[in-house]
């Protein structure tokens, strides 16, 4: 009976899942709500009803009652509702403070669900959850009635870096933390007790800090100017123009990026600026814009090229326009 509870929950997914009851078909649940909403009714919301996976102290529903929830955020279902709220204390209200609660201090799962797979999902049920600051949740459920030995890895050739922090219930132990885990070789490698619900956070790393050094403002290029390498023509409408900034106003050949302030003076109508690393395509993104005879100015990050000439293009669309580049600091 736990193990076909526990299967049964592909019901709401899976199209080759033949239901075990009297139904002894596909059902594939949410799928087909959503196939509905997509034919007939487009923009309904979803819900599932009075459902239940088992009593409120069951180590097989508590476990089926966590996962049920896992499917239905991957899924995309709208609401749920329980067939009975689960009483005080019980084990099946872990299965909702795995997601609500994980700390004790109001830890929350939440984020976008992102794609997650399992090698053997009868066995173990793979969910990954990331949000917007980069806070990972990886949800793990061992169905089997032994303890399975399961690495972690991101896609491709990613690295999970930081300490994970692990939240579980098992078929004899309550919600409670689990210890932490460090990533070996970029992947978590742990033991899964047997029908068992682990919740895994992992904090994104602050990125390196970057080095920025600051420079007394200089003016880099002014096309209105004749004179010099950096001096005029004006740009044209649809064309660009490359400049070599290594070594001017003391940007290193090692600088990968700068600080500036770009005007566009004397439009020749509406238009937009585009400023990019010679070595990349060109943006669908502006710099700054500006209209007929308008002067016009932004603060900016540009990428250098990696050559070792630290060469930007500028590039006007529009219109045509002449550039002034203040620089007050580069990245390394």
């Amino acid at each position: 009976t736990a193990a076909m509870r526990l299967r049964s929950l592909k019901s709401l997914y899976d199209p080759t899942y033949v239901d075990e009851t009297w139904i002894n078909t596909q059902i594939r649940m949410i799928p087909r709500m959503r196939d509905w909403v997509a034919n007939h009714y487009p923009g309904t919301k979803l819900a599932i009803t009075e459902y239940s996976w088992g009593n409120d102290d069951g180590a097989s529903s508590t476990l089926a009652q966590a996962e049920a929830l896992a499917i239905f955020g991957r899924e995309g279902l709208d609401l749920a509702t329980r067939w009975i709220a689960p009483g005080p204390g019980t084990r099946v209200e872990d299965a909702f403070r795995l997601y609500l609660n994980f700390n004790g201090a109001g830890g929350r799962v939440s984020g976008d669900s992102v794609r997650a797979t399992s090698s053997d999902v009868n066995a173990v049920g793979a969910y990954a959850i990331e949000r917007a600051d980069k806070r990972r949740f990886f949800l793990l459920f061992n169905k089997d009635t032994n303890p399975r030995h399961t690495t972690v890895r991101l896609a491709g050739s990613a690295s999970i870096t930081g300490t994970a922090n692990l939240v579980r219930f098992d078929a004899t132990h309550r919600i409670a933390s689990a210890g932490a885990l460090t990533p070996t070789a970029g992947a978590l490698e742990l033991d899964l007790p047997a029908r068992s619900a682990t919740l895994l956070v992992i904090d994104a790393q602050a990125p390196p800090a970057s080095d920025f050094y600051s420079l007394t403002p200089c003016r880099l290029l002014d096309t209105r100017s004749a004179a010099g390498p950096y001096g005029g023509p004006q740009l044209t409408a649809g064309s660009g123009r490359s400049f070599a900034l290594a070594g001017h106003c003391g940007i290193p050949s090692d600088a990968r990026a700068i600080s500036v302030n770009v005007t566009a003076v004397g439009g020749t109508a509406v238009g937009v600026l585009r400023a990019y690393a010679a070595d990349d395509p060109i943006p669908t993104t502006s710099v700054v814009s500006f209209s007929a005879g308008s002067t016009r100015a932004n603060n900016g990050l540009v990428r250098l090229s990696a050559d070792g000439t630290g060469s930007i293009n500028l590039r006007a669309e529009g219109a045509a326009v002449q550039i002034v580049v203040d620089v007050n600091g580069y990245f390394r």
